[in-house]
């Protein structure tokens, strides 16, 4: 008879703990489970946004430095179309200014031989 009973008052004791255990102690620690998988399921969002953002931004690097390439490409053309002119016009103005020394060593020339003439006569 004393085993029953005991068996009986631990079966009893053991539901009491189960009852407090549900009522008191597995809420909170559901809640704090439930609160770490929200967090974790935020974070993995949050780096996917992240991973999408990123590859945006990489996107638009790679755009502006493909803008940066073919306009420094374009001023570098310009650049060097420019240099041509400027060559050309200073090998102009060198062959002008040649053509007028010349043209004056010749005149003066011409000047000498005349007035060596007249010397002469």
């Amino acid at each position: 008879m004393s085993i029953n009973a005991t068996f009986f008052a631990q079966l009893v004791v053991f539901f009491m703990l189960v009852v407090f255990t549900m009522k008191f102690v597995w809420p909170p620690i559901a809640k704090a489970l439930d609160e770490r998988a929200q967090k974790i399921a935020d974070g993995l969002a949050a780096a996917d946004k992240a991973k999408a953002e990123l590859s945006s931004a990489n996107k638009r690097v790679e755009a502006e430095l493909s803008q940066s390439r073919t306009e420094t490409a374009s001023r570098l053309a310009d650049a060097e179309r420019r240099a041509l002119i400027i060559i050309e016009e200073a090998k102009a103005k060198a062959a002008d200014e040649g053509n007028k020394i010349v043209a004056n060593a010749k005149a003066e020339a011409e000047q000498q031989a005349v007035k060596a003439r007249e010397s002469l006569r």
